[in-house]
C-alpha cells in the first residue's frame, strides 16, 4: 500500500498550461482525504510550489531547489537545506556572462536575474510565483551584497546545444563537484551533487517512518530520475526525456493526458 506521493509539477502534474487538471485535482485531493501524504517535489523556490499546497489543501513538506530545500507546507520553516559551493557558484556565473547565457540565479525564495536578459525572463516568469528580481549585473549583484554562499540552485536559459556545450565545458572543469539536469530542453538546472529530489524524499520517509517501497514518484525531466530511482513504484510521464524513461518502472500517459490521475488509478487504486 502505498503512502507517499511524490510529484513533480512542471511537465507532471501541471498540463502544458501550467495548471492541474480537474482530474488530477480530484483524484489527489481524494488520497488527501485518505491519509496519504502528497509531497510537491521541484526545482523551484519553496514560494512557487505552495500555491500549488493551497490549491490541492494539501499541508505537507515541500521539496524546492531539485531536493536542495525542504520546508514545511507554511514555507516559513525549513528543514532541510543544502547550497551550491561559492567558490563554484562564482565561476559558473562568471562564465555564463562570457558566454551571454541568460543565468537566474535562486536564493530562498528569491530569483535574481540580469535584466537585459529580456528573452530568457520572458520564458521563465509563468514558471515561478515569486516575481523576479531583475538588476543590471547579476555578477557584480551577489558580488557587492556577498550573497555567494547563500545560493540554492542556478538556472541558465538558452539554447538547448548552446547550454549542453556549457554543460560539457563545465563538467570537464568541475566533474563530480555539480550536479548538471535539463528540466526541459532550454532550461539547465546546476545544483550541489549532495542534493537531489531523491535524497530530499529519503530525508523525509525516514522523518515519517515510512519505507521507501510504499512510495510512488513522479516526474518527467532529469532532475526527477534520482526519485524515481528511490521510490518503489517509480514513473516517467508520456512525455519524459528519454533518459528519465529508462529509469521508470512504469511511463504513463503525458501531462496533457491526465498521466498523473492514470497511474494513481492504475497501480495506488488497482482500477
Amino acid at each position: 500500500m502505498f503512502k507517499i506521493l511524490a510529484l513533480d509539477l512542471d511537465g507532471t502534474l501541471l498540463n502544458p498550461e501550467h495548471k492541474i487538471s480537474e482530474k488530477n485535482k480530484k483524484i489527489i485531493h481524494e488520497l488527501n482525504e485518505e491519509g496519504a501524504r502528497i509531497i510537491l517535489a521541484s526545482g523551484r523556490e519553496p514560494n512557487s510550489i505552495l500555491p500549488f499546497n493551497h490549491e490541492l489543501g494539501i499541508k505537507d513538506f515541500v521539496i524546492g531547489f531539485n531536493g536542495g530545500i525542504i520546508s514545511d507546507w507554511t514555507g516559513e520553516n525549513i528543514i532541510y537545506e543544502k547550497k551550491l559551493d561559492s567558490k563554484i557558484a562564482e565561476n559558473i556565473i562568471k562564465n555564463c556572462q562570457e558566454g551571454d547565457i541568460c543565468t537566474f540565479v535562486f536564493i530562498k525564495n528569491k530569483i535574481y536575474v540580469d535584466s537585459k536578459k529580456k528573452e530568457g525572463y520572458n520564458i521563465f516568469d509563468s514558471y515561478t510565483a515569486s516575481g523576479l528580481n531583475k538588476v543590471d549585473n547579476i555578477y557584480k549583484f551577489i558580488d557587492d551584497n556577498n550573497y555567494w554562499d547563500r545560493i540554492g540552485k542556478l538556472l541558465l536559459c538558452d539554447d538547448n546545444k548552446v547550454l549542453a556545450s556549457f554543460k560539457d565545458k563545465m563538467e570537464k572543469i568541475f566533474g563530480s563537484k555539480l550536479s548538471f539536469g535539463f528540466s526541459l530542453p532550454y532550461f539547465l538546472e546546476i545544483w550541489n551533487p549532495e542534493v537531489s529530489k531523491g535524497k530530499a524524499i529519503q530525508v523525509i520517509s525516514e522523518k515519517l517512518n515510512i519505507d521507501r517501497k510504499d512510495i510512488m514518484a513522479i516526474g518527467d525531466g532529469e532532475n526527477d530520475i534520482s526519485m524515481i530511482k528511490f521510490a518503489g513504484l517509480g514513473v516517467a510521464m508520456g512525455n519524459a526525456l528519454e533518459s528519465v524513461k529508462k529509469e521508470a518502472d512504469y511511463i504513463t500517459l503525458s501531462n496533457r493526458e491526465d498521466g498523473v490521475e492514470y497511474v494513481i488509478k492504475k497501480y495506488w487504486r488497482g482500477e
